[in-house]
């Protein structure tokens, strides 16, 4: 029994190990995930011939009509 025991106690260690590292990942993909949104709507902006306080500018003028 005491073996059974050191050996799920050891197994517990590699699976939360490994969470940790999936975890770790996840936040690893999501970041980068956020990257690429950042980066496509940069280069939206940039094709439409604006700058970006011109894009920025148009959205808070469509933000304010919503709030009335």
């Amino acid at each position: 029994m005491e073996e059974q025991l050191v050996t799920v106690n050891e197994r517990i260690q590699e699976v939360e190990n490994e969470l940790k590292q999936l975890r770790s990942q996840r936040k690893e993909i999501l970041e980068k995930i956020e990257e690429q949104k950042k980066e496509t709507l940069f280069r939206a902006v940039i094709a439409s011939g604006r700058i970006v306080e011109d894009v920025l500018a148009i959205l808070k003028a469509q933000d304010q009509k919503k709030e009335q």
